[in-house]
């Protein structure tokens, strides 16, 4: 009645359909939620830095009037 490589190609198709659906969502859930750091502005991110002790004042005056004179 039934022929076995007619039933071999639909099965193969529906297993690349699962994985392109798989991949793709994978991919739009990447693109659209961009990590917050992306966000930031570079006087944000000195800041955070400066408050969790990786800068020192000085290196903090420092990039900050580098981003001042860059600015204008």
């Amino acid at each position: 009645m039934f022929h076995d490589h007619y039933w071999f190609g639909m099965h193969f198709f529906w297993w690349i359909f699962v994985i392109v659906i798989i991949i793709g969502t994978y991919l739009f859930v990447k693109l659209f939620n961009k990590p917050e750091s992306l966000t930031e502005t570079p006087e944000e991110i000195l800041k955070k830095k400066f408050a969790s002790g990786e800068l020192t004042t000085v290196e903090y005056e420092e990039r900050k009037k580098i981003l001042d004179r860059d600015r204008t």
